[in-house]
C-alpha cells in the first residue's frame, strides 16, 4: 500500500519470453557491429532505474528520502518520549525544517546524504539503508535480487560486448549478477 502511494498503481511487469526476445535483438546487433578493435572500448551507462523491476523492487530516491525521514522521526520521537537522548528535540527541528524544505525544494542525494553524515555517527548513517529492505510491502519481502536488467548486462559482459558499465546505483545488485555470470569486475567510486 505504501508503495503504491507513492509510486502511484505497480506498472505490469515485462514478461521475461519478452524481455529475453529483445536481448537477443540486441545481442545479434552488438555481435554484427563488434569488431576486434571495438569490443574493448563498449561501455554502458545504467542509472539507478535498473534495480527498480522486480525481484529487486529497490525504492526510488524520493522513496528512500521519504521512509529516512519517516524513520528519523520515529527514532527522534521515541527517544524524546524516553528521554534516551540529549537534544533529541533539537535534532526532530531541524530535521522537520529541512524535511519541509525538502517538499519545496528538493534535495539532491549528494545534499542530502552529505546533511545526514554531518549529523549522523557512521554505524546510524549506514544503517538508514536498511530502511530499503525492511518497510517493503509483504510480496516484496523476499529480499533484493539482481533483475532481468542486471542480468542481462552481466551476460553481455561476459561475451565481452561490454567493458565498463558505468552506474550511478548505491546497491551491489550489477556486482552479484556480474559474480553469478563468472564476470570478473572491478568498483571504481568517486570521492564525491
Amino acid at each position: 500500500r505504501l508503495m503504491e502511494e507513492r509510486r502511484g498503481p505497480a506498472s505490469s511487469p515485462v514478461k521475461e519470453s519478452t524481455f529475453r526476445a529483445a536481448a537477443g535483438e540486441v545481442e545479434v546487433l552488438l555481435r554484427n557491429n563488434r569488431t576486434k578493435d571495438s569490443a574493448p572500448k563498449l561501455a554502458v551507462f545504467a542509472g539507478a532505474g535498473i534495480s527498480l523491476l522486480p525481484p529487486s523492487s529497490l525504492l526510488r530516491f524520493g522513496e528512500f528520502k521519504a521512509l529516512v525521514f519517516e524513520t528519523m522521526q520515529e527514532v527522534f520521537a521515541d527517544a524524546l518520549q524516553k528521554k534516551e537522548m540529549a537534544g533529541a528535540r533539537i535534532f526532530a527541528e531541524a530535521l522537520e525544517s529541512v524535511r519541509r524544505r525538502d517538499q519545496e525544494f528538493p534535495l539532491a542525494p549528494d545534499v542530502f546524504f552529505h546533511l545526514l553524515q554531518e549529523y549522523l555517527a557512521p554505524e546510524q548513517f549506514l544503517s538508514l539503508f536498511d530502511v530499503m529492505d525492511h518497510r517493503k510491502p509483504a510480496q516484496m519481502k523476499s529480499g533484493a535480487k539482481p533483475n532481468l536488467n542486471h542480468k542481462a548486462l552481466a551476460a553481455l559482459a561476459k561475451k565481452r560486448y561490454v567493458s565498463i558499465i558505468i552506474t550511478n546505483n548505491v546497491d551491489a545488485l550489477l556486482e552479484e549478477a556480474l559474480l553469478a555470470a563468472g564476470v570478473l569486475y572491478r568498483v571504481y567510486v568517486t570521492e564525491e
